[in-house]
């Protein structure tokens, strides 16, 4: 059995991976549930894809100032001597501090991207859906929270290091932010009348995240006329055993009812895990939490309910391995493996001949997709994603969970999570969209920082660290008015993919944030949002 995907790593070992053995009932229950395969839609892939054409077209843009300069990725940066392990820098070294409202952006000629800024303020511009479209009047940018040390509305909730703010939305009406603090607060009412004044904050008066988090999904459910608010944080903390330098993943999946002006919680179910996953998302009904993550998640806590963790023999789950033939194994497959090798085992090379695709590093190497039953507490589908990148996540409908791009060969295969019937063994994935030999150009991307897609799933994007911004557009018709041939081979061409690579300005200021619509790319720097049309 591998192991390799249960491991917490800090400050005092971080060149040292240490195994950790997994918890032995978990994995029973986890081998109980039902195991599913990625379908593949084969009239969606195109095995005669010709490749991208580099186009030199000008594409429209739009530039805005930022408010007191937004923040991201470069927040958790900042506080790098404070992350003491390998968990706390997946969960906060790289965030993507812009925001677009799915609500917004389906409303008209215009929608609401947002972002904190330096002073721990939520942020929001009104930008036009098309570049032919007028600018709205408050574009330059209104401020719709505060969340700073002096606000009325803070309260600090721990002495742990402050993130930067995160927000969510729920539905059109409802609006959930945390300020990086341990602190939830929930904006009710329209958000989309531009009206330029501050909105009214309600705080979740009986919730202290112990740590500092993030915000990772937010989702509203109306049951019997009852309207409530799913949301998942996420935080690292000290595992509770023996060895209290190890660090934990942890991710509170809390329900919210209303009472009066604030909100309380009705219900709290924490999940720990070994690394910060790489999707979640709560289904539409509230029933089941989807995530993708590397190794074991399990609940350990609900407060509703007694949590029982069945006692299970490890040699019940624990699968027998053969007797390894050290003979048979060269010096790479020893490395490899993590074996000792014998010692008359002639030393042909060591560790530092080895490449970088010899070490099984990557994140995505033991990751899987886990579907959480609200009802039960047990994962009831799961799907192994060992050695498929994760390429991005996206929202294409507000009204639906996220969709997940995920690496098929050279290609970007699209995937949607759809709520599974009672009793149906039908597969919870629908395979929707491919982003021809997007998983190659990926790869081939070293400083990617951010990837992103259309909602229409009409392009991705992919963006580096400072000032590169890469559009990959799907093939569309050539058109009757002109003729594209093959130079080498003289067969006419009747449909083309085009790429665009843009540079950006100020190139000394990172990228903090990526976001996209129908037909708009949203790039966020400290100083400036700027606006591609396509």
């Amino acid at each position: 059995m591998d192991e390799s995907g249960d491991r917490a790593i800090t400050d005092d070992s971080m060149a040292d991976s240490r195994v950790e053995q997994v918890d032995a009932a978990s994995l029973l229950q986890q081998k109980r549930c039902c195991e599913v395969e990625l379908p593949v839609r084969r009239d969606l892939l195109d095995a005669q894809f010709q490749g991208y054409k580099l186009s030199l077209e000008e594409l429209p843009s739009l530039r805005i100032a930022t408010l007191a300069g937004a923040v991201g990725s470069e927040w958790g940066a900042s506080q790098a001597q404070e992350l003491t392990s390998l968990q706390h820098f997946r969960a906060f070294a790289v965030i993507n501090g812009l925001s677009i409202d799915p609500w917004s952006a389906a409303a008209g000629d215009h929608f609401a991207v947002y972002y904190f800024n330096q002073q721990r303020q939520l942020v929001c511009h009104f930008v036009p859906s098309q570049p032919q479209a007028s600018l709205p009047a408050n574009s330059a940018g209104q401020i719709v929270g505060s969340f700073s040390d002096n606000a009325t509305v803070e309260s600090t909730a721990t002495d742990a290091v402050p993130l930067c703010g995160s927000v969510q939305f729920a539905d059109a009406q409802h609006c959930v932010v945390t300020n990086g603090r341990g602190r939830l607060f929930v904006h009710t009412g329209a958000r989309h009348t531009q009206t330029g004044q501050e909105w009214t904050w309600g705080p979740v008066v009986d919730y202290v995240c112990p740590e500092s988090c993030l915000l990772q999904t937010a989702r509203t459910v109306v049951s019997g006329g009852a309207v409530s608010i799913h949301l998942v944080v996420l935080y690292v903390g000290k595992q509770a055993s023996k060895d209290a330098s190890r660090f934990v993943t942890v991710l509170e999946w809390i329900v919210l009812q209303a009472v009066g002006s604030s909100w309380k919680t009705q219900r709290v179910r924490r999940l720990e895990g070994t690394s910060a996953p790489h999707y979640i998302a709560v289904e539409p009904p509230g029933d089941g939490l989807s995530l993708v993550g590397e190794g074991i998640f399990k609940i350990v806590f609900d407060s509703q309910r007694v949590v029982t963790d069945t006692a299970t023999p490890a040699d019940e789950v624990m699968e027998e391995q053969p007797p390894v033939d050290h003979a048979g194994l060269g010096k790479r497959s020893c490395f490899n493996t993590g074996l000792a090798a014998p010692d008359d085992m002639p030393s042909s090379f060591g560790p530092d001949d080895l490449e970088e695709c010899d070490s099984f590093a990557d994140e995505t190497y033991n990751a899987a997709w886990m579907r959480f039953d609200g009802s039960t507490e047990a994962v009831s589908h799961r799907a192994d994603l060992s050695g498929r990148q994760l390429l991005f996540t996206a929202t294409v409908s507000p009204d639906q969970m996220p969709v997940m791009c995920i690496r098929y060969d050279v290609d970007g295969l699209v995937y949607q999570p759809i709520p599974p019937e009672a009793g149906s063994e039908k597969v919870p994935w629908e395979h929707i969209a491919t982003f021809n030999a997007l998983g190659y150009v990926v790869a081939s991307k070293q400083e990617k920082k951010f990837a992103v897609c259309s909602t229409a799933l009409r392009f991705a994007c992919v963006c580096d660290g400072n000032r590169n911004v890469y559009l990959y557009r799907n093939e569309v018709p050539v058109g009757e008015q002109s003729v594209l041939k093959n130079r080498k081979t003289g067969q006419t061409i009747s449909h083309v993919a085009r790429q665009h690579v843009l540079t950006l300005n100020d190139a000394e200021l990172p990228i903090v944030g990526l976001a996209a619509t129908q037909q708009a790319v949203v790039i966020l720097k400290k100083n400036a949002l700027t606006l591609i049309y396509l």
